[in-house]
Parts: structure tokens; sequence; C-alpha cells
């Protein structure tokens, strides 16, 4: 082609360039750019965007002749010939081809192309016949070689000469990585040497000084102390910042770092999949008379949601009466609608993915957002129905309230967010009293030093432990009354501006540190069934008053009815988590609102924060065993528990309260615990008493934990050992010579 032709048809291409992407803004040329706009998004659909910025570039390479090195040559002289036109006309039906594939099955492909999506008409011409006569499969294969053939007959590439051109770098690379190691190995070597050259030839002059004047050698200088280098841990600013425990408690202390935890595999969306369900979505609201359209499509962890907008005068009723319709035709087995999504003007419908993602606790606590959070009760709950991580305060909860069937992941739940305060806090910051009826749940944070008490596993010592918590929360009042100051927040700077420094006549500091306190239940219903009005008063009185003096509740139970999960606790207790239950009336009980009835099970959970209207659908972390054995036991190398005597005491005071009501109770237990085996007959024996009197006494010791429950004719089994009855009077006797 001469010259001037080719140089006219570059700047032809540049100016058709120009205005079909003008015709991006079809009021820029009036009646000519809205036609541009349609015939070419009719006949490219979305190939219709890169394509003026396809042509700019070809007519570039037309107007000054040369593509530089993009087939190897420094210098190619790039001609526009058949060959050329044939690779830019292939890679254009392969490029229409592949993106009308996965707008949805046949049926539908020619209906998209009068909505401008995928490839056009072009695209439609393209596919229809293809999946007709080879499947989605061969089509696919058969779009992927022309959009190939297309580029090497386009660009003069071939495919030897990239598999030499890759290899050729790959080994430079390889030759350029093996002289770095050895010039560095030969500094190394030259440095160590010159540096022992200069340490020997050091000591010769300073022994030869030391000689010439006859006077004893200069002492060394004291070695000056680097300070450490910085290490990852939670930065205390603000309201943030808390001080708490000992002072010494943090001083050596660090935290388990974020390699601990595991991270779960990415997983990818499903294009066709997605399309498929939105026209089959769209066709079965269709069919019942419901005009609607699917304007967005989200893809959580565990379901995928789609925002659905309606025609006006479509009432929403008519939506939610069709959700049995709808999960039957998506073939789900069961559909969540949301109406109207918070904040948008549509309906979110919520199909449970086949295929579901794990959310591991190490993918939520490594996001941006985790790591700005700087709490010492930030907690990483899961992942939303976007995929975005949900982090929370305790602090702000204030108090939670968790309930579901049986293995739908409460437990799980409980020890991530365990997890994340012993990720964030060392032990002087956040202070935990647990408790476990089911004896393995919370069996693993046993020995961590944060525990003010061992985890308790015995429903009749949890109403005691409660019971000390209230008046550790009265005392704190007091302590912030006498400081002037209204709850923990504003306790701290105080304390750190000099009110730490006041004494009492005896020389004792009149405050001091005032750690969180997280009050964590495994099972309610446990509790509420031995002792309910005592455990229902304490809870409520926590609730209510605890969030300024630092003290959080976390409550679980698998049985959410009003008898376990009262009025009286519902009302104190604000922000709720409901994974999955049998009947709408519990979702009730739990979230004053159906849904929970709805959710998939293993993690999948509606989160209700406190000044909320509308729960949050998430997917909970996870965390495997042996994850919470490593962080435990990284924390447990560094500080042993130190548990509070006073907890004990009241948890053993709780038990004996009623057990002081005759003077043989201590002989009886000492009979029993050294006979290993309780009975009437027995204490009628050794006491010498008549069988109302012995079987009084079993009751009794029954009620204080020593023995167990009624076994027929069987002898009652003793639970106390003579050590542990041994520690019990070092208790008491301790705490009575204190009085």
């Amino acid at each position: 082609m001469p010259r001037n032709i080719r140089e006219i048809y570059g700047v032809a291409s540049i100016v058709v360039a120009i205005l079909l992407f003008l015709a991006f803004f079809p009021e820029t040329l009036g009646p000519v750019g809205r036609g541009l706009d349609w015939f070419f998004s009719y006949i490219f659909g979305r190939i219709r965007y890169p394509l003026p910025f396809v042509i700019f570039g070809l007519g570039i390479a037309l107007l000054f002749g040369r593509l530089g090195n993009i087939a190897g040559s420094e210098d190619r002289q790039w001609r526009l010939t058949w060959v050329e036109l044939s690779g830019l006309t292939v890679l254009i039906l392969g490029l229409c081809g592949i993106l009308h594939l996965g707008v949805g099955g046949a049926d539908v492909m020619f209906d998209r192309a009068n909505l401008f999506t995928g490839g056009g008409l072009l695209g439609a011409s393209m596919a229809w016949p293809l999946v007709k006569l080879l499947s989605s499969a061969g089509a696919y294969v058969l779009v992927i070689g022309m959009i190939l053939v297309g580029t090497l007959l386009l660009t003069g590439l071939t495919v030897s000469q990239l598999l030499e051109e890759r290899v050729e770098k790959r080994r430079e690379r390889r030759m350029e990585k093996r002289e770095e190691r050895q010039k560095a190995a030969a500094v190394k070597v030259k440095t160590g040497d010159r540096a022992e050259d200069e340490e020997r030839e050091a000591l010769f002059t300073e022994a030869k000084e030391a000689e010439d004047s006859h006077s004893p050698p200069r002492p060394p200088q004291a070695p000056i102390d680097l300070p450490p280098p910085p290490k990852l841990v939670v930065e205390k600013t603000g309201q943030m910042a808390i001080e708490v425990g000992k002072p010494e408690m943090g001083k050596g202390y660090r935290l388990p770092p974020l390699e601990l935890l595991a991270r779960s595999e990415k997983s990818t969306m499903s294009r066709k999949s997605v399309n498929e369900s939105i026209a089959v979505l769209e066709k079965t609201l269709s069919d019942f008379g419901v005009d609607a359209a699917v304007t967005r499509v989200t893809r959580g962890p565990t379901v995928t949601r789609f925002e659905v907008e309606l025609s006006s005068g479509v009432k929403v009723n008519r939506v939610l009466n069709l959700s049995d319709d709808i999960a039957y035709a998506l073939a789900s087995p069961d559909i969540r609608i949301i109406t109207p999504i918070p904040g948008k003007s549509a309906i979110g419908i919520e199909i449970p993915n086949r295929e579901r993602d794990l959310v591991t606790l190490g993918d939520i606590m490594e996001t941006p957002p985790a790591q700005k959070k700087r709490s010492p009760l930030r907690v990483g709950l899961g992942m939303d129905v976007a995929g975005n991580p949900v982090i929370i305060d305790l602090r702000e909860m204030p108090h939670l309230l968790l309930a579901g069937a049986t293995g739908t992941g409460k437990s799980c739940c409980i020890n991530a967010m365990i997890a994340s305060v012993l990720l964030t806090a060392p032990p002087g910051e956040v202070r935990a009293v647990m408790v476990d009826p089911k004896y393995v749940e919370l069996s693993h944070f046993n020995g961590i030093p944060h525990l003010l008490t061992p985890v308790i596993t015995d429903p009749k010592k949890a109403s005691g432990a409660l019971g000390w918590v209230v008046r550790e929360m009265e005392l704190r009042y007091k302590v912030l009354s006498k400081a002037g100051v209204k709850n923990v927040t504003a306790y701290v700077p105080a304390l750190k501006e000099g009110l730490g420094a006041e004494k009492d006549e005896k020389g004792d500091k009149i405050f001091g540190p005032m750690p969180y306190i997280l009050v964590v239940i495994d099972e309610l219903a446990d509790l509420m069934m031995v002792a309910p009005a005592e455990v229902e008063d304490s809870i409520a009185r926590i609730a209510q008053m605890a969030r300024a003096v630092g003290i959080h509740l976390v409550v679980a139970t698998q049985r959410p009815s009003v008898d376990v999960v009262t009025g009286l606790i519902k009302a104190n207790m604000p922000s709720r988590i409901a994974f999955t239950v049998a009947s709408q009336t519990d979702s009730r009980v739990i979230l004053d609102a159906t849904g929970a009835d709805k959710l998939v099970g293993h993690g999948d959970m509606l989160f209700l924060p406190a000044g909320s209207s509308k729960p949050q659908r998430i997917q909970g972390a996870y965390i495997s065993e042996r994850e919470i054995a490593a962080i435990t036991g990284y924390i447990k190398r560094q500080k042993r528990a130190e548990y509070k005597d006073e907890i004990l005491d009241e948890v053993g005071a709780k038990k004996g309260e009623q057990t002081r009501d005759d003077e043989l109770l201590d002989e009886a237990i000492e009979i029993v615990v050294r006979a290993g085996m309780a009975s009437a007959s027995l204490l009628q024996r050794k006491l010498r008493v008549g069988y109302a009197r012995a079987a009084r006494l079993v009751d009794l010791m029954e009620e204080g934990g020593v023995v167990g429950g009624y076994e027929g004719s069987k002898p009652r089994a003793v639970l106390m050992s003579q050590e542990e009855l041994d520690e019990k009077r070092l208790r008491e006797a301790q705490k009575a010579a204190r009085d």
C-alpha cells in the first residue's frame, strides 16, 4: 500500500474512532450520535465500548507505519493486508460470541441482544447456532479458538516465538539471581575479613597504649540499651485506650500473631449460573403477572442476593406470596425475601449458594476494617451477603444474646468471639468469667490468664458467679462516684493524669486499674432450670447497669422459648444473633421478627445490633479446635492463670448457703468422702441418727454438690475428692480469718 494511501486510511480511522467515542454521549452529536449509539450497541453489544479504542490504535499504526516490538522486531513495518483484516474480523466475532454465551440459554440470546447486552446481534448470531450444534462447552472451546487465531493473524505473532521468548526471559532472570547471590557472598566474606582485621588491630593498639602510659586501662563504656524493635501491638489512643489489670501484667506480654489462624481459599462467581438464575427469576415473576427486573446481583459466602425493582403499581406482597414458587423454580430448598432492602427502593431475594464458601476467623481479622478497629473487645463476626467483613465492638452492643437450634454454629461463634478478644487484648485489659454447662464447648480456654475463675461447668455454681459479678458492678460504681467520672472510658484517662497516685492514710492507692469483664454463658437454659429467679435477676441487673463500668454479657441458648429468654432478659439485651431455628415463633422470640427459620445453618445467622430495626445476614467466622489450641497455648506459655479467691469463695458459698442448718453436715461430708459412697443407711450407722435426719443430710449434700442424684437402690456417687474438700475448708478458714 502506498504511503499516502496508508496515511489517509490512518487519519480516517482516527476520525471514525473519535466519532464513535463521542457517540457514547449521544447529545454531543445530535440525531447522528443517537443513531450511531443505537446501531453499534445493537450490533456489537458490550464490544461497542472498546471498539473506538481499537480503531484508534489501528489508525495510529497506519499513520506512522510501525508497531514497534509487537512481533519481536524492533522496527517492523506494519501493513494492513487482508490477513490483518481477517484476523481483526475473527477476533471481534470471537469476542462477541464469548460475551453472548454468558447471557443465558439459547432461548433468550436474541432477547438479550435487543437489550444491548452480551455481544449484541453479532454475538447472538454466533452463539445461538454454536450452542444448538455443540452445546455450551463446545461453543466456548470454538470461540476461544477464534480469539486466539484472530490475535495471531492480527499481530503476526507465532506461538513458538512466544514460548521461546518466555523461556529466554526465565533463563535470564535465573542468571541474574545467581550473579546477585555470588556478589552478596563475596561482599559478606570481604566484610567479615575486614572487620576481623580491624578488631585485631584495635585490640593491639589499646594494649600498646596501656603499656606505654603505665596507667590502668580505661574502663569500658556501659552498654547502651537500644530500644527494642517495634512490635505489632494494638494502639491505645483516645477512648480506646484502656490500661487495666495489674500495672506489671502487660510487661513482656505479646499478643498471639494472626499467623496462628487459618485462611480459606478464595472462590469465584460463575457468571453463567448467575445469568441463568436471573433469567429464571424474571421469567417466574413474569409468569405470575409481576412486572419486575433484576438490577443487581451480590454473591456472599452463603447466599446470593438478587435485587429486584418492581414496576409502578406492583404491590410488594405479591412477591412475598410467591416465595414458594420462586424456590421451586430455582430448585432451592428455601429462600428469604427482604422487603425492602434498607436504603434502597428494591426487594432482596436471597437464594442459598449450591457451593458455599468457608469463612475463617483469619480471613476476617486480616482485613483492613479489622486492623483499623482499635478496641480491646473487637470481635470478627463474619462476612455479610456482599462479602464484606463484619467487625463489632462488644462495648457498643453492650450485651449480646445468641439463640438457635443445636448444631447451627452458636458455640463456634462464641469461640470465635473469645479468640478475637484474645488476639486483641492482653490479660490486663480484659478478664473473663465463662459458664459452660456442656463441659466441652469452652474447656479449651481453661488456664488462660484472662480468666477470673476456672470455666464453670456446674449450673448451680453459675448463679454464685453471677452474684459476684453484680457485687463487682456495684463496687465499681462506688469507685467511679468517688473518682468523679461517669464511666470506665473517662476513668482511665483520669487514672493516668494523677488519680492513680492518690493514697489513703495507710499509704495504699485509693484508685486502681479497672479491666473490662466479659461474662460468657454458653447455655442459658440449663441455668434457668436450676435457679431461674436468681439467674434472671442477676442477668437483668448486669444488662441494665454494667455497661458504664466495663462489664459485658454474651449469652447463648439453644432453646429460645419464652421461659428461657424472658421478657426481662430480652428488654435489656438489644443486640441479638439468631441462628437457624425450627419455627417462626422461635424467630420472633429472638428477633421480634421472622426470618431465622429460613436460614441454612452452619454459621448462617441474622445479626440485629442495638438501635437497628432490620437484621443483617452474616456467615459466621469459623475457627477450628486446632487454632484455639494454638492461641491458648501461645498465651499460656507467657503467663499462668491467676484466679480470684473471692469468686471461688462466692461460688462455694452459693452452694453451701442452705447447708449450714445442720451441725452434723461437716461430719457427714467427711464420712461420705472417705467412704466414696453416700446413702442414708451409712449415715444412720456412723452418726447414730434416725432415717429422716440422715436422708435430709443426703439431700443437703446433693444441693451442695458433694454427692450425685438419686439412682434407685444404688448408693449415690460422691462428686468431691478429699483434696477438694481440704482445699474448700482452707479457703473457708482464710476467709474467716480475713473477716
